[in-house]
C-alpha cells in the first residue's frame, strides 16, 4: 500500500532501476560501440557540432542535402555562387556562412564554362580574386582511371567543410535506377561525413514533364512534398537526404529571361530560400 500511496512516478523509478548503466558501463559502451545513454546525446551533439550550419539556415553541418530541379535553371551557378561565398565567408543570399574550404566536384560542365561562370560570380560578389580554399576538379580533365570510389581519399586529402557533386547522376550513373543502390551511396557518403566532418550535397534532376495538365506536378512552394516526387529516379534519394532544396521556375512575361524560385524541404520545416535570374548573357544569383 505504501508503494501505491507514493504515486506512478515512483513505481515508475523502482521498476526502472534495476536497468540503468553503470557509470563505468555506459563509459566502457560508448568507447567499443559509440553507444550513448540519452543523457549523452546532447554533449555528443556539441562535439560534432550538431545543429551548427554551415549556410545559415539552409545546409546544417555534417549532413546529406540534395538540390533538385530541371536543366538550364540555374542549379548549377547557385551552387558554383554557394561554393564562394562559403569559400570568402560571404553570406549567401542573405544566409550567415560558416567560411572553410569547399571542394566542388563538376560532371556537367566544362573546364572554360565553369572558368567563365566564377570570373561573373566574382565580380558580381565584388570580390577582388577567386578564393583559394575552393577546390574544384572537373571531369573533363580528370585521369583516365579515375573512379567514383577515390571520393573518399580526395576529401581525405582536401578536407573540405563542403563537399558538392554536380551532378549525382553524372557520379554514379547507377544511382537512379535502383533504391537500394541508391541507399549504398548515401551511406557511403554518411561514412565520409563521419569520417571528416564534411556535408555533402548533390544536384539531381526531374523527369521529364508528362503532357498531360492533370499530371502536372503542383508549384513548388505551394506543396514542396508532392513537387519533390518527380525526382528523377528512386525516392531514395529524397528521402535520404537531410535537406532537400529545390529550383524551379516562376512565370515571367519576358520569355528571354527564366526566373527561378529556391525553396527547401528538410524533415522538420519548409521555407523559401531566394530568387534567382538566368538570361541569355547572364547567369547569376541575386
Amino acid at each position: 500500500m505504501n508503494a501505491l500511496r507514493s504515486g506512478p512516478s515512483a513505481l515508475v523509478q523502482r521498476a526502472s532501476s534495476p536497468f540503468a548503466l553503470s557509470s563505468a558501463t555506459a563509459v566502457e559502451l560508448r568507447q567499443k560501440w559509440r553507444i550513448l545513454a540519452s543523457s549523452q546525446l546532447g554533449q555528443r551533439c556539441e562535439e560534432l557540432g550538431g545543429g551548427s550550419y554551415l549556410i545559415e539556415g539552409l545546409i546544417p553541418q555534417r549532413s546529406i542535402s540534395i538540390v533538385v530541379g530541371d536543366s538550364g535553371l540555374g542549379k548549377s551557378p547557385l551552387l558554383y555562387q554557394a561554393a564562394l561565398c562559403v569559400a570568402a565567408g560571404l553570406p549567401l543570399l542573405g544566409h550567415g556562412v560558416c567560411r572553410g574550404r569547399v571542394l566542388f566536384l563538376d560532371f556537367e560542365n566544362g573546364l572554360s564554362e565553369v572558368e567563365d561562370l566564377l570570373t561573373r560570380l566574382a565580380a558580381h560578389l565584388r570580390l577582388p580574386s577567386k578564393p583559394g580554399n575552393l577546390l574544384l576538379w572537373n571531369y573533363n580533365d580528370a585521369s583516365p582511371t579515375w573512379k567514383n570510389s577515390d571520393l573518399r581519399d580526395m576529401i581525405r586529402d582536401t578536407r573540405p567543410v563542403w563537399t558538392i557533386i554536380d551532378s549525382l547522376s553524372g557520379y554514379s550513373p547507377e544511382i537512379e535506377e535502383k533504391a537500394s543502390y541508391a541507399t549504398r551511396v548515401q551511406q557511403e557518403f554518411r561514412k565520409v561525413i563521419r569520417e571528416f566532418g564534411t556535408s555533402v550535397t548533390g544536384v539531381h534532376h526531374i523527369r521529364k514533364p508528362s503532357s498531360k495538365p492533370e499530371e502536372a506536378p503542383p508549384p513548388l512552394e505551394e506543396d514542396p512534398h508532392r513537387w519533390f516526387l518527380q525526382a528523377r529516379g528512386s525516392r531514395a534519394l529524397i528521402n535520404g537526404s537531410d535537406v532537400r532544396l529545390g529550383v524551379a521556375p516562376l512565370r515571367m512575361t519576358e520569355k528571354r529571361n527564366v526566373w527561378w524560385r529556391a525553396f527547401r524541404l528538410s524533415r522538420r520545416k519548409e521555407s523559401p530560400i531566394g530568387m534567382g535570374k538566368q538570361s541569355a548573357k547572364h547567369n547569376v544569383s541575386e
